[in-house]
């Protein structure tokens, strides 16, 4: 038999979205279809469902480096305040040092305003401070932001200034040149236009909690009116 129940209450389907959520999302990215009607533990839940999109999904918005972040590539020093592997001082770190993959990928589309060597020179010559690094200008969802690749392989380099980049597009490999101790990257997102810097965080948005919070769908599954459920 059907039972027919209109104007759920929120806590009510709240619950029932919890139950939903996985089966939904799963069948979801298998098939690309979005269901109407679910199993769950043997009943099957007929629901009118829409697609809800996250305010901040419009743009599209990647890793750096291919895989699984926490299974393919990791943090090894985090955005925050920290003792410098280096001078052994405390200081803020403006970005996150990621490990594990090769290619470095622009995390959204835009326009590179640098890449270029760091000013900043090592007693051989080589440039120290970000070593050979990139900037890139986004607008993600009507706001500016720009995205900082340091220490990349010296040579592998493949934007110049002025270059129009996708998200996800391959901008260099992955190094060590620079004040760095062995192969990573540094990645920082500032939020605004034009790159700047401060020596407390001010300023910078967390990469990983940034990209996250862009790169999630967003999907949510809500009511628009009638569920029904039959056994």
């Amino acid at each position: 038999s059907w039972a027919f129940c209109r104007f759920l209450s929120c806590h009510t389907y709240n619950g029932l979205e919890r139950l939903l959520q996985p089966s939904y999302s799963n069948y979801r990215s298998n098939t690309g279809f979005s269901p109407e009607s679910l199993f769950y533990r043997g009943i099957r839940l007929e629901v009118r469902i829409q697609r809800k999109e996250s305010p901040m999904a419009k743009s599209e918005v990647v890793w750096p480096l291919d895989g699984v972040y926490g299974k393919n590539f990791r943090t090894t020093s985090s955005f925050g305040w920290r003792t410098h592997p280096i001078t052994k001082t405390k200081k803020h770190h403006n970005g996150e040092d990621l490990v594990g993959q090769k290619l470095i990928r622009a995390i959204a589309g835009g326009t590179v305003i640098k890449a270029q060597a760091s000013g900043v020179k090592k007693s051989n010559g080589e440039p120290g401070g970000y070593g050979y690094y990139i900037v890139i200008r986004h607008l993600i969802d009507g706001v500016f932001y720009t995205s900082l690749y340091a220490h990349t392989k010296k040579n592998s380099m493949l934007v110049k200034k002025g270059s129009k980049v996708q998200a996800g597009q391959v901008i260099a490999e992955m190094g060590t040149t620079g004040a760095s101790t062995g192969i990573h990257l540094h990645l920082e997102i500032w939020r605004g236009r034009v790159n700047g810097w401060s020596n407390d965080g001010s300023g910078y948005a967390d990469p990983i909690a940034c990209i996250k919070a862009h790169v999630a769908t967003g999907l949510s599954l809500y009511p628009i009116g009638t569920w029904r459920r039959s056994t």
